[in-house]
């Protein structure tokens, strides 16, 4: 069994350039954002890939769907990819929010967030299950910063137990 993984995170949203926490808020692509999607369409366009797999949320759908129509492959949307809710804090800035954790304790922020053991079990069993149906393929995974540090950190052998923000 020998799979190709290929990562990428999503485009720009306004949420992005505004630098507010988006979680899983379904945000669309911004302009640039779709610029982005159709920059990686062009890049990847030197690899072959099989499967292109990407979270429920538009703005990681809206990315893949620009990548799929370059290859000619459907897209396949996986819920266990989405982006880590953050309730309440969504919306916020990343600066209120850093200042306003950077003192308590990353269990802390679960009282407000998706529990980080909850998120990360989720974006691992997702991986498993994409792995186990897609058997000996090269697949593209297009989803959301949060979600690539827990795939990175598990494919390095480095993984980050800590939630912690940004």
């Amino acid at each position: 069994m020998y799979e190709t993984l290929l990562l990428a995170r999503h485009g720009e949203t306004t949420w992005n350039k505004k630098h507010r926490l988006q979680g899983s808020r379904d945000i669309a692509l911004s302009r640039s954002g779709t610029k982005q999607a159709e920059d990686l369409a062009e890049n990847l366009s030197k690899f072959s890939i099989d499967s292109i797999i990407t979270s429920n949320l538009q703005r990681a759908y809206q990315t893949a769907e620009i990548v799929g129509k370059k290859f000619g492959i459907p897209v396949e949307r996986k819920q266990g990819f989405n982006e880590r809710a953050y309730g309440e804090l969504e919306g916020r800035l990343w600066s209120e929010v850093r200042k306003e954790f950077a003192t308590l304790s990353d269990s802390s922020l679960d009282e407000y967030a998706e529990a980080f053991a909850v998120f990360y079990s989720r974006v691992l069993k997702t991986l498993a299950d994409v792995l186990r149906s897609h058997e000996d393929q090269k697949i593209l995974i297009i989803c959301h910063g949060g979600v690539l540090r827990v795939l990175l950190g598990y494919l390095r052998k480095t993984p980050s137990l800590s939630g912690n923000i940004g």
